[in-house]
């Protein structure tokens, strides 16, 4: 009958040594690896929530029965939750400005700047402004 070798304490505790020391430096990797997915999934959803009310902008603007009266504060209210996603908000703000500047309101300009801000999970917030212009001979 063959006999088992034993271990010793000696390797057993320079066994758990290694453990110890190896160990941490592979539970920090893995947080950061998990916080940074985290971080890219927010500002996936971000993205998506802006990018839908700006196509929904200007497709109301080339909306012939909409159109550049319809682009207004009112038809876009601010939103908690927008498309299911617990934790985010939007709001569209829009505002009738000079085109010499884009910045100073200006009523019957023809041209509306707006502003749309996505905030999400961490306070985490993106912000996306652009325009719309009344076409001359047409109801947007």
């Amino acid at each position: 009958m063959k006999s088992r070798r034993a271990l010793s304490l000696v390797e057993v505790v320079l066994t758990i040594v290694i453990l110890g020391l190896a160990i941490p430096p592979l539970l920090f990797q893995i947080t950061a690896s998990v916080q940074l997915q985290e971080a890219a999934l927010v500002q996936q959803n971000l993205t998506a929530l802006a990018s839908e009310r700006m196509w929904e902008i200007v497709a109301d603007h080339a909306n012939p029965t909409r159109g550049y009266t319809y682009v207004q504060d009112s038809a876009y209210p601010a939103e908690t939750d927008p498309g299911g996603l617990t934790g985010y908000s939007r709001t569209t703000t829009v505002r009738e400005v000079d085109p010499a500047d884009y910045i100073t309101p200006q009523t019957d300009s023809g041209i509306k700047r707006f502003k749309i801000m996505v905030t999400g999970i961490g306070s985490r917030t993106l912000v996306i402004e652009s325009f719309v212009a009344q076409l001359p001979g047409t109801g947007g």
